[in-house]
């Protein structure tokens, strides 16, 4: 069995070398703001979601869009995949 030693948990996940932790930031912490940011944007800015169009959006175009980038994200995992072979 392979032992590991660990100093602290944090300093594991978040070292550069080998680790996905910052990448994953990279993408999670903008997403994050522009979340924030529509949430409170009501507060700061009252009608904005009319005034944007937000609300006009269907609930079938909001699946259809969720489907159209998921789909979009597994055909290219997919043909990476198979470059590999």
């Amino acid at each position: 069995m392979i032992e590991y030693s660990e100093d602290w948990l944090i300093t594991t996940l978040f070292r550069l070398q080998g680790s996905v932790a910052p990448r994953a930031c990279y993408f999670a912490i903008p997403t994050g703001l522009v979340a924030l940011f529509l949430a409170y944007s009501d507060r700061l800015i009252p009608d904005f979601r009319e005034k944007s169009g937000i609300m006009e959006a269907q609930q079938s175009q909001l699946w259809q869009a969720a489907t159209g980038v998921l789909f979009s994200l597994l055909i290219f995992r997919i043909n990476r995949a198979m470059a590999r072979f």
